[in-house]
Order: structure tokens, then C-alpha cells, then sequence
């Protein structure tokens, strides 16, 4: 990791915040930023955007957050982010990521619409899912 994405890492106070940074970094496609904020016990073999076929990211909109505020220790952000393939394909990613602060940075762990047994949440996490 370099000093720039440690600093940056360093700075970001809440899960909101890293979320909008990771968001940030596949629009740049900084795979090592990405990397460095991916939580270890679910990295696998991380993000390589030269084996990438070229997705454009085009927007993002936050539609809940779940904790992960400065003095949580989890959380939950919800979002819609719209990309275009290399192909001129429209596409729409549907995420409730979660994330979790390691040695008080955040990491993003997972997406709970993915796969929903990561066995780390907790049911008030969970309860804000039934609201849709």
C-alpha cells in the first residue's frame, strides 16, 4: 500500500465514506486502493483492472446507511451504482455493502444481497432490510 492510500484510508471516518471513496477508485481504477480497503477474510484474489473488460462507472446514489458512524464498529450503506460495459451496455449494481472497522479503519466486507451468511451481522443490521 502506498503512503497516498494509507492517508486516504486514514481519513475516512465513517462506512458512507469509504464507500464513496471505494466508488471513487473503480472510476479511477485504482486497484490498489481497493485492495487495501477490502476487508481480509473476504479479499480472495482482490481487484485487477488489467484483467478488467473495461466497465465505465457513470453514478452513484446512496439510498440508506445502517451504523457506521465515527463511534460504530459496523455497518451497512446501501446503494445503486449505474455503469456502461465496453460494449455500450447500460448496467445497474444493486448493493447493501457491508463493512467493519479493523485497528479503527473501515474495510468493506461484502455485499449482503450477495451472499447473506457472512455470519458477521448482527439482527438490527438485518431488521433494516425489512423496511422495503
Amino acid at each position: 500500500m502506498t503512503a497516498e492510500t494509507h492517508e486516504l484510508h486514514a481519513s475516512l471516518t465513517t462506512a458512507e465514506a469509504l464507500m464513496r471513496a471505494r466508488y471513487d477508485a473503480y472510476v479511477r481504477r485504482d486497484d490498489d486502493f481497493l485492495n487495501a480497503t477490502w476487508h481480509p477474510d473476504t479479499r480472495e484474489d482482490g481487484v485487477h483492472f488489467d484483467e478488467d473488460p473495461g466497465i465505465r462507472w457513470r453514478g452513484l446514489v446512496v439510498i440508506d446507511t445502517v451504523r457506521g458512524q465515527e463511534g460504530d464498529d459496523d455497518g451497512v450503506v446501501e446503494f445503486r451504482a449505474v455503469y456502461i460495459t465496453a460494449d455500450g451496455e447500460r448496467g445497474e449494481l444493486h448493493e447493501r455493502a457491508y463493512f467493519e472497522r479493523i485497528d479503527g479503519l473501515w474495510h468493506y466486507v461484502g455485499d449482503e444481497l450477495d451472499d447473506d451468511d457472512f455470519g458477521l451481522y448482527d439482527e438490527d443490521l438485518l431488521l433494516a432490510e425489512d423496511a422495503w
